[in-house]
């Protein structure tokens, strides 16, 4: 019943639904993204030999991508943002691996990965694209431009056949390999240098805000502002702007918010040290720079400026490990480098420790701690409120002997908390939604009769819905079924 829900590309759900199935419930369900940052670190610290790093500027790339504070609240969770990153870090080693190594098995790889990244999530393609160029190149130097044009066909068909399967539903759904109204409403709409400035210098802004110093917090977000005013564009104009209003903030522990800000100053640091390092980094990895450099520009030409966007931009600071880790083991003082990483990991505890949904340590009276809650409190933590609520509904429907449950819910309703409240998974019990009017409607199942449908915002109407009368409502929630 939520269109985004069905068009979008699904290869973390698929893997967290895999783990769903073979242990009977939710109990592994965020190990996608937790082996995902592993594999990830892993990939950085290969990357970064690839550049041409030694050990110790290996293991600086992995810390400096295992401290970021939104991986490590990611890595925790069922959001598919490390998964994504994970399939894009593979590309860009087996980009590394062809233009050091000349190695072709390198470009099968890397058109596989390219190809599960778009598969998970399609922001990768601004990143992915620089990296492909960059192999383009190399292979037009190197066999020519009909050899060249074999492999890119090849890769191409690559891409094609691991995402057929959502694209060509898609094609049959919506008449579009992509959800028109899905497409326009994250499109930016307007991709002139003026409209790129605005999405990346907030992109960027979000990253900037420092704990315990509002005074430069008010100065970033007033350059901000200050070059909107100079390009003629407000902060929320909604040509490029999706969701929210831009502020730069403290860091959150709130996985949805939480911010890099030490790893984005570092960055610029080290932008500022590459440059005089350039012997001694070596040409690819200036190459490696640059083509992060122009992914996240790109990004910001194509997709709109919304509040949620820190979790997007993991990506961004995933991929630029390997040159930090390069860069950071040929300073002249090799201290400077541990004492960077260990710098980052004690920063990085109050993620490692407090991320607001899951804390390992309870920071003040009354929070919880995941070593002495209970499943339906870490189920609950985001919104207590809803969860008795639906729980109340759910224990109701299953008294009356119900099993087979009706859905009409708007589209960031907690739907699994009625999976929860019902027992689910259970032979027994069947859910399904309710759909009327939208392009989905054609999937619904022609042998599903519910005894009850669960709605939220149907307020108090009295028509049945599948030959269900209105039984009651409280809370905004309305129950259809037989008393």
């Amino acid at each position: 019943g939520i269109e985004r829900q069905n068009s979008m590309s699904p290869g973390a759900e698929f893997l967290v639904l895999n783990t769903y199935i073979l242990t009977g419930g939710d109990r592994l369900a965020n190990f996608p993204q937790w082996l995902a940052m592993l594999g990830s670190l892993i990939g950085v610290s290969l990357a970064a030999g690839l550049l041409g790093a030694n050990r110790f500027g290996q293991w600086l790339a992995s810390a400096f991508a295992a401290t970021l504070p939104m991986g490590i609240a990611q890595a925790t969770s069922t959001a598919t943002d490390y998964v994504s990153t994970f399939w894009t870090v593979c590309a860009a080693v087996e980009t590394l691996q062809y233009a050091k190594k000349e190695d072709r098995n390198a470009l099968f790889f890397a058109s596989l990965a390219a190809a599960l990244a778009i598969l998970t999530k399609p922001i990768v393609v601004p990143y992915v694209f620089p990296f492909a160029i960059w192999i383009a190149v190399v292979l037009v130097r190197q066999q020519g431009w009909v050899k060249s044009g074999k492999w890119g066909l090849a890769a191409l068909l690559i891409v094609l056949a691991i995402n057929a399967g959502y694209l060509s539903r898609n094609l049959l759904t919506y008449g579009h390999f992509a959800n028109p109204a899905d497409l326009e409403y994250h499109s930016n709409q307007l991709r002139n240098l003026a409209g790129v400035i605005s999405i990346a210098l907030r992109n960027a802004g979000m990253q900037a805000g420092l704990p315990n110093a509002p005074a430069w917090n008010e100065i970033i977000y007033k350059v901000v502002l200050r070059v909107h005013l100079l390009l003629g564009l407000g902060l929320e104009d909604p040509r490029t702007t999706l969701a929210g209003y831009f502020q730069v903030r403290p860091p959150s522990t709130h996985e949805d918010f939480a911010s890099n800000p030490y790893h984005a100053y570092l960055i610029i640091a080290l932008c500022g040290l590459m440059l005089p390092l350039r012997r001694k980094i070596g040409r690819r990895t200036l190459l490696c720079a640059a083509s992060i450099a122009l992914g996240f520009l790109l990004f910001s030409f194509i997709y709109k400026w919304q509040v949620f966007g820190m979790r997007f931009q993991l990506l961004f600071f995933v991929l630029f490990a390997p040159v930090a880790g390069t860069v950071l083991s040929n300073l002249r003082f090799k201290l400077l480098g541990a004492l960077i990483a260990g710098s980052l990991l004690v920063l990085s505890f109050p993620w490692l420790f407090s991320i607001d949904s899951r804390p390992v340590l309870a920071q003040n009276e009354g929070e919880i701690s995941i070593l002495s809650a209970g499943r339906e409190q870490l189920y609950a933590v985001h919104d207590p409120w809803a969860f008795e609520k639906i729980h109340e509904i759910s224990e109701y429907v299953l008294k009356q002997g119900c099993t087979q449950v009706g859905l009409m819910l708007p589209g960031d309703d907690p739907e699994y908390f009625y999976w929860i409240s019902l027992g689910a998974p259970s032979d027994s019990l069947r859910i399904e939604w309710i759909v009327s009017g939208t392009p989905s409607t054609r999937y619904q199942p022609d042998d599903f009769q519910p005894c009850a449908v669960l709605c939220k915002g149907c307020g108090i109407d009295p028509t049945p819905i599948r030959g269900l009368p209105l039984d009651f409502e409280t809370s905004g929630y309305t129950v259809y079924m037989e008393k």
